[in-house]
């Protein structure tokens, strides 16, 4: 295989023949999918499911009625512990600002009824936003925050404030534009990311998707030269019995890997919304750190993967030299 041992499209396919071996008898289902894939991470760390940890950081405006929802509708399967933070900027106290986030939360709970036991609570400060923001992520080690990116219809860049949250901030984050649909989406454009030391885990994370939520997913690979193209492309007509309906996979060739290219394209695709990886090790955030500029979807979320997604998965699913041929 060459080179192509370390790509991302190699790396998945090792994945799935070794903990899927059901691919080799044709095609599978949906609900077979989500079986193999689930069954290929439980059984190497079963464990009671965790407790997740959601931060909602909002203003206290109507925008923050749709990003308090969004938050409960993503999460409406998984047991939650939701901290509602807000940050006084102006003359208004702790005691008028937690009334009003009450209020705001009646109206969501209206909305999104059907919430699975979990528990609800309003953190009001004092101070600098960003600083006290951190500060609690530090003190409580969330797992999730979900952010408004503030833009306007026509806008694809986030504001300066979401911009420096979605840098700064080592969590999975979900940015919700204020025109987003107030739905659970059924398909995503994952952007597969540049594999770097072997790298593959991101990969496999994003399978989690079509294991829990049975999502189609749009892979969206860029290829440097038709080369590359071929490689990649020979590789899935080997496994294509294996995705039936439930992934797919498309390739934008000689175009420059960027996260507005990237989210132009999964919009065209028809996605509800898109997943990207996001750290230091990542192209993507590689560009958004030296050009200063985060893009965004006006109309559709983003969720950020962070690479701290990897804690507590042994090492052997995600890394390519350490699964067997």
């Amino acid at each position: 295989m060459g080179q192509l041992k370390h790509s991302p499209v190699w790396c998945f396919f090792r994945i799935i023949k070794k903990y899927c071996p059901g691919y080799q008898a044709g095609a599978l289902n949906r609900s077979a999918l989500c079986f193999c894939v689930k069954a290929g991470i439980n059984t190497n760390f079963m464990r009671e499911p965790e407790i997740q940890k959601t931060i909602i950081p909002v203003d206290l405006n109507d925008k923050a009625l749709k990003i308090i929802s969004y938050a409960f509708i993503i999460s409406k399967d998984i047991l939650c512990n939701h901290t509602i933070f807000h940050c006084l900027e102006d003359d208004t106290t702790k005691e008028e600002a937690g009334e009003l986030l009450k209020e705001m939360l009646v109206t969501v709970l209206e909305r999104v009824p059907q919430l699975p036991q979990t528990t609800i609570k309003i953190h009001v400060v004092k101070g600098n936003f960003i600083e006290e923001l951190t500060r609690l992520e530090e003190q409580e080690k969330f797992n999730t925050l979900a952010i408004g990116t503030g833009s306007k219809a026509e806008d694809w860049e986030m504001g300066d404030t979401t911009r420096k949250i979605v840098m700064s901030i080592p969590v999975r984050i979900i940015a919700v534009p204020p025109q987003a649909e107030m739905v659970f989406p059924g398909s995503l454009g994952v952007l597969v990311e540049t594999i770097e030391e072997s790298y593959s885990g991101v990969f496999d994370i994003f399978m989690q998707f079509v294991a829990y939520y049975n999502l189609f997913l749009s892979f969206v690979v860029f290829a440097k030269d038709k080369q590359k193209l071929e490689e990649e492309r020979a590789l899935i007509e080997g496994f294509k019995d294996f995705f039936s309906d439930t992934i797919s996979f498309s390739f934008i060739l000689e175009e420059e890997q960027t996260v507005l290219n990237f989210l132009k394209y999964a919009d065209e695709l028809g996605c509800d919304g898109t997943v990207i990886a996001w750290d230091e090790g990542t192209t993507a955030y590689k560009l958004a750190r030296d050009t200063g500029r985060v893009f965004c979807n006006p109309l559709k979320p983003i969720l950020y993967l962070n690479r701290s997604e990897l804690k507590g998965i042994p090492e052997h699913l995600f890394f390519a030299d350490e699964i067997a041929e």
